[in-house]
């Protein structure tokens, strides 16, 4: 079956070594489960290929999951009376996806 504690280990190993290597970034986004350190992975593959057809298709979806789970976490800071913790990720919301309409 499918092990990506493993996975990510080993790809860890490789990055420290090489993090220029844009096939390894992909990869690891492919094993991570936190929607922002996906989306740095695959920002960080098209650093390395701007014109890496699958990444930026991969960093759209990866976007809008990343504000997705912004305004989740957005909503529980303006729900606890945290004002400036939900502004400031409301506006990582907007940063990712202008057209956000509940941000």
């Amino acid at each position: 079956g499918r092990q990506p504690g493993k996975a990510r280990r080993l790809l860890r190993r490789v990055l420290t070594a090489n993090p220029d290597n844009a096939t390894a970034w992909l990869w690891m986004s492919g094993v991570i489960d936190d929607p922002l350190k996906r989306e740095d992975c695959l920002s960080r593959v098209l650093d390395l290929e701007p014109d890496h057809a699958v990444a930026r298709r991969g960093l759209a979806r990866a976007q809008q999951n990343a504000a997705n789970y912004l305004l989740i976490q957005g909503i529980r800071a303006a729900e606890a009376g945290e004002k400036a913790k939900a502004h400031k990720l409301f506006t990582d919301v907007v940063m990712r996806d202008e057209r956000n309409a509940d941000a």
